[in-house]
């Protein structure tokens, strides 16, 4: 049961990475990092400098709140699952952090997600 669950988890793990677009939200974060670097080490006033700052904060901020929230949605349905099986043998996040379990995730979540990405379009 637990590794009927386990293939249930990758498949339900990556499709909301990608239809959450997690990989973009980091990239947000770093292009406002980058951009914050560039803005510190310009010669400007600290007036603007403080200015423009103010703005990569804020998009910082959005980025990090949202991708926190994807995160969030994405540990939802491990918990369901976890919640489901409860009563079925040992619990299934014991089950998720044994070493079978997270080698055998690890390739289940790998080749689901090689097959939905480069396979799947």
């Amino acid at each position: 049961m637990n590794w009927v669950l386990a293939l249930v988890a990758s498949v339900v793990v990556v499709e909301l990475v990608i239809r959450l677009r997690v990989f973009g939200r980091i990239g947000e974060i770093n292009r406002s990092y980058a951009r914050s670097l560039r803005v510190v080490r310009r010669k400007a006033s600290d007036h603007w400098k403080e200015k423009a700052m103010l703005g990569c904060s804020a998009r910082t901020m959005k980025a990090s709140a949202l991708l926190l929230l994807s995160l969030a949605a994405i540990a939802l349905p491990l918990l369901v699952l976890s919640m489901i099986s409860f009563g079925d043998g040992p619990p299934f996040l014991d089950f998720l952090i044994s070493l079978p379990g997270l080698l055998g995730l690890t390739a289940l979540t790998a080749a689901y997600a090689f097959l939905r990405t480069r396979l799947g379009r």
